[in-house]
């Protein structure tokens, strides 16, 4: 979910979206979301 607010509306708008106060952690997790994605596209196809 982050990755999608993150790609749509920027970083900041994910950082509040997932209630970071620090972006370092939005950063991580917005990737970590984004590998995930990635992941469940090549298995559906």
């Amino acid at each position: 979910m982050a990755s999608q607010v993150r790609a749509k509306y920027k970083m900041e708008a994910a950082r509040v979206f997932m209630g970071h106060s620090d972006m370092k952690v939005t950063e991580i997790y917005a990737e970590r979301d984004l590998a995930l994605l990635r992941k469940i596209a090549r298995e559906i196809g």
